[in-house]
């Protein structure tokens, strides 16, 4: 057998074409079982800073729950999120954004620009259930829609990390699990998913203002649905 043979073929982001485990490398999961939405967003800024060379974007975990006034055993408050980051990020130069229904043409346009985090998109609480075992293990009867981070897509395959995965041992169990956290799955399962969730809500970071999509402020979100 040759060396080549043996060596794996690494799986690349969308964005710069790097190895997904590499990005991922420094992203945090999530240490409680609604806290999905602000450790996403953490972790978006986190490769977004270190890929723009711009540490002062690299919010700390404890600072993203403040700004999406996360609250233990209830969430974060999804309406305040975009306004409350946008308040310390355009400082720097960069906006949030939020955004019901967007396409999944305008997500993979948000994948490939280098001056946009990669997105987030929620997935309906089906997916939880699908994952064999994993909505048992959140400890609630009727678990919430879920979201995760979108690191590359094609028409056949999409690369996401979910912040879910260290709380679960069946889905570590996976065999479309490609890595911690990192799973590989079809693009027609994660668009269904999407479609399927409550809003199909999407974010992301910009440093372009409203040149990627216009932000949309979430009024289908009832002020403090948790996630």
């Amino acid at each position: 057998m040759s060396l080549t043979s043996e060596v794996p073929t690494p799986h690349l982001d969308g964005k710069n074409e790097h190895d997904v485990t590499e990005v991922t490398a420094h992203f945090k999961f999530q240490a409680l079982p609604n806290s999905c939405v602000p450790t996403c967003i953490r972790n978006v800024l986190k490769a977004l800073a270190d890929s723009h060379s711009s540490p002062a974007i690299a919010l700390s975990e404890a600072r993203v729950n403040q700004l999406c006034r996360y609250r233990l055993n209830f969430g974060p408050i999804m309406i305040d999120i975009v306004p409350n980051l946008n308040k310390v990020l355009t400082s720097y130069g960069y906006h949030a954004f939020g955004q019901v229904g967007i396409t999944y043409d305008t997500m993979v346009k948000i994948i490939e620009d280098k001056e946009s985090s990669y997105p987030i998109i929620e997935l309906s609480h089906k997916y939880l259930d699908d994952r064999r075992g994993a909505a048992e293990e959140l400890g609630i009867p009727n678990p919430p829609d879920h979201v995760i981070i979108v690191l590359s897509s094609d028409a056949n395959e999409t690369i996401i990390f979910d912040p879910f995965d260290t709380r679960s041992k069946t889905m570590q169990a996976r065999p479309d699990r490609i890595g911690t956290g990192l799973y590989l799955m079809s693009t027609g399962q994660i668009t269904e998913y999407w479609e399927q969730a409550s809003t199909g809500w999407a974010f992301w970071i910009s440093k372009k203002a409203g040149e990627t999509t216009k932000p949309t402020v979430l009024d289908q979100y009832a002020k403090g649905e948790a996630k």
